[in-house]
This record gives C-alpha cells, structure tokens and sequence, in this order.
C-alpha cells in the first residue's frame, strides 16, 4: 500500500462521506481531483500526474463509490491490473469477472499504464462520433489484455452514479434507490468540496 498513489475524482465537487471516512480509518490521504470534464479526461489528468512521481500503482476511485473493508483487498494485490467489480452508470452493464475492467475502484500498475501510449482512457464511438459505443473502462481493458495483461476482480464494491447500486451474483445490478429514502442517504451523505 505505500507505493499506492491513491486518487479520487470528484464529479461536481461532490465526495461522499462515507469515502473520506474509509480514508480517515486507513490514515490515509487520498489525491482528490475535481473533474471538469468527462471522466476520460479526469482519469488520463490522474494518470498523468501518477507518472511524475515514485509510486507502483495507482487506486484509480471514482467519488460515488462507497468503499468498505473488502476493498482493503485491493491494495495489497500482487496484481498489475485489479478492480473492484461494480455496475457501471445507470446499471445498464456490469464490470464483472476477471477479463473485465471496471474503472470506479481500480488499481493499475506503472509497469501495465507504461505499456501503452496515452491517452490511456478514451471512449469508443460510432462512426460519426455522437455516440459512445464503448465505454473508456472496456477500451483500456482490451488495450492491457493486448500489452499482456490481465485483469482481476477482486471483489464487488457499491457503485452510486445516477443510483445506488451494486452488482448481484449473476452479473445483474442491485438498484437499492427506488427507496427514496437510500437516495436521501446518499444526498445527506456527500458533502461540496472547495474548488
């Protein structure tokens, strides 16, 4: 864990608080990174400021992810290339398994980000570039997969993006927000970060 640069991105300036608490335990302080832009841009800004420093690996956290102790398991993975499986925005497809890669909760070596040319994280799109065909997380996957790597989940962690969720066993998402009161938890749960 102490060559582990860890990096929050921090859509809106929001982080939950149930993050920082899980940091507050480890002794840890986290990079937090406030994203302006899409998260491709916020990943390979993280990636690039990684490559600076000394550090092995980069924790790679997105800031709706709520992190518990099983997630501890991550950072002292002999693997290059480790995530934690959850479901992605909306819960309209799943990072699961190993061979996948899910980028809320990932750990990436400097040797496996050394094997490819930036930018690191892109989407896919269609042809005419309105529409994103595949996600930056599969992209990057398939990318490490042809450098040699390979992938491994870890574990499941809880994934809030337009709702809280988390993946089930057969690879279906968890929704728990259609109570309304779970999506309060998470509106009295997150706090404004300063910019």
């Amino acid at each position: 864990m102490a060559n582990t640069v860890i990096t929050v991105l921090a859509p809106d300036c929001r982080i939950n608080l149930g993050m920082l608490h899980w940091f507050d335990a480890l002794g840890v302080k986290p990079n937090i990174k406030i994203q302006r832009h899409d998260c491709t841009s916020a990943r390979n800004a993280a990636v690039y400021d990684f490559m600076k420093g000394p550090g092995t690996h980069l924790l790679l956290i997105d800031s709706g992810v709520w992190p518990d102790r099983d997630c501890l398991a991550i950072l002292d993975c002999p693997y290059n290339v480790a995530y934690m499986g959850h479901t992605a925005t909306g819960g309209h497809i799943a990072h699961m398994g190993d061979g996948n890669l899910g980028l809320a909760f990932a750990r990436l070596s400097r040797k496996a980000l050394e094997s490819i040319e930036p930018p690191w994280f892109e989407y896919e799109r269609d042809a005419v570039g309105a529409r994103i065909v595949r996600c930056e997380c599969m992209v990057l996957c398939e990318r490490l997969k042809e450098a040699g790597f390979q992938t491994h989940m870890i574990g499941t962690v809880w994934h809030n993006a337009e709702l809280l969720e988390r993946p089930g066993i057969d690879g279906g998402a968890e929704i728990t927000t259609k109570n309304k009161f779970m999506w309060d938890q998470f509106e009295n749960s997150t706090t404004q970060l300063s910019t």
